[in-house]
């Protein structure tokens, strides 16, 4: 049933609140995004340091209509659908 079903998106593009329904998404921060890759290639160019790792960029999660709650451990049809 496509009721039992949730999607869920990445960066939050505009088309994701233009859906029926509208998608959820994780809506990254850009503006951080470019200023840490920025931030990166300038210390290569200039002291020719590795930049090679893993950087964390802040973001948040937007809820539309496109996911339902998680339901409730135990009910009944939980298990019929496991078993």
């Amino acid at each position: 049933m496509p009721e039992d079903v949730s999607v869920a998106g990445f960066d939050d593009c505009a088309l994701a609140s233009l859906c029926k329904p509208a998608v959820t998404t994780y809506a990254v921060d850009i503006e951080g995004m470019a200023f840490a890759c920025v931030n990166n290639l300038i210390k290569k160019i200039v002291n020719r340091q590795n930049t090679d790792h893993i950087m964390a960029v802040d973001g948040k999660l937007v809820v539309r209509g496109s996911v339902a709650p998680c339901p409730a451990e135990g009910r009944e049809t939980d298990k019929a659908a496991i078993g």
